[in-house]
């Protein structure tokens, strides 16, 4: 059972992590393909965007933004044209790394999002391409996996904020109150029996994702993880009986 399930959580790892290297380098063709001049202009912007869609439909929008935070283009469901955001975490985070992928946050929209900043020289200036993710798609390729009748797969921050839904009850954004019972630090996959915050007891297997700060856990009550163990030795008992 404990293997099992680590091979599950290490295959919903590297799926994960895919699917998110997949569209860094679908922004980074962007990037390298067209230039800033190119990008400002909301009809040419619309049609990379197009065709950034017909690639992965979980991309809601697409913008480009000066050296100074501006949000000179843009093509997507919200008006976010001439918007400045030089003070926002992720606009310092991408001018300082060159590429940043956020957390989970509302933003200017009041939704909740995540997005996949590339920044990129060009001349004496730097500017930077940006693409939202569909929560909520995202969220239900990491719920996707099933284990058993009650095994659950979501993602956690380094605060413990839920960054995908847990079917068993946790909306993103939320926080998870058992987190502090089974974080770890290495890049391992850990798996562990613990009680929640409402006395379950269930069988986790944890691990970080190696390009995001996420911890990726997978969680079963005990009773159904273990229920084969227990088949099994209710039969050995009753061989041994006979």
């Amino acid at each position: 059972t404990v293997s099992a399930t680590s091979r599950i959580v290490d295959d919903h790892r590297h799926m994960i992590e895919f699917f998110l290297q997949e569209r860094k380098a679908d922004l980074e063709f962007i990037l390298h393909s067209y230039s800033f001049e190119y990008l400002s202009q909301h009809e040419n912007l619309l049609k990379v965007f197009e065709r950034l869609q017909l690639k992965s439909n979980t991309f809601v929008d697409l913008g480009v933004f000066d050296q100074d935070g501006v949000h000179v283009s843009y093509q997507g469901p919200y008006k976010l044209t001439g918007r400045i955001y030089k003070d926002e975490d992720w606009f310092s985070a991408v001018m300082k790394k060159g590429y940043y992928t956020s957390d989970i946050f509302l933003g200017f929209r009041r939704v909740p999002h995540f997005v996949i900043a590339m920044a990129k020289q060009e001349g004496p200036s730097t500017w930077v391409i940006r693409a939202t993710i569909d929560t909520y798609m995202f969220s239900d390729m990491v719920k996707r996996v099933r284990i058993g009748k009650t095994g659950e797969a979501y993602l956690l921050n380094r605060e413990g904020i839920f960054q995908t839904e847990r079917r068993s009850g946790g909306n993103i954004l939320d926080p998870d109150p058992d987190f502090s019972r089974y974080i770890k630090e290495d890049n391992e996959i850990s798996t562990f029996v613990a009680r929640d915050y409402q006395n379950f007891e269930y069988f986790f297997a944890t691990t970080w994702l190696k390009d995001k700060e996420w911890l990726l856990v997978v969680r079963q009550e005990t009773g159904d993880a273990f229920s084969d163990l227990r088949h099994a030795s209710y039969l050995i008992l009753l061989i041994s009986v006979i």
